[in-house]
């Protein structure tokens, strides 16, 4: 077989042959390339590697362990950055806001009954905030 590679003919005498591909098939599933500079790379299975996500992004688009998602950030921190609760983990000048999603009548309806009688319901629905005394008086019932 490598004896025809060598021949030619005369119509591709001046036409270069590639040589031929001699190297053995890999299976490659599950490996993953790791570039540690320009042209240099090495082959490392894809459990030693792992993605990391942005401190600022909100979506994660793969399955991280818990580690890994909430692990500090890498490399230097900013000279007049607070970190943490006092700086980048706040979205508001009091500290930390999530978004609720409540419908209008329902936010209400606690409000008033907390600006009337002193108690409410919880916002997760398991209970009761506010005085106990007036809560017991009424038997936890609410207008």
């Amino acid at each position: 077989m490598y004896a025809l590679a060598g021949y030619t003919s005369e119509d591709d005498a001046g036409a270069a042959r590639p040589p031929p591909d001699i190297a053995p098939a890999v299976d490659t599933i599950g490996l993953a390339l790791v570039s540690s500079g320009p042209g240099s790379g090495v082959v490392v299975p894809l459990g030693a590697t792992k993605e990391l996500q942005q401190p600022g992004k909100h979506v994660v688009y793969h399955n991280p362990r818990a580690q890994d998602l909430f692990a500090p950030a890498a490399g230097p921190a900013h000279p007049y950055r607070r970190q943490g609760a006092a700086g980048e983990d706040r979205n508001h000048p009091t500290g930390h806001v999530e978004d609720a999603h409540l419908d209008t009548f329902v936010f209400d309806d606690q409000y008033n009954t907390f600006q009337s009688y002193g108690y409410s319901m919880e916002p997760s629905g398991e209970g009761f905030i506010g005085d106990a005394g007036a809560l017991q008086q009424r038997q936890g019932t609410l207008p």
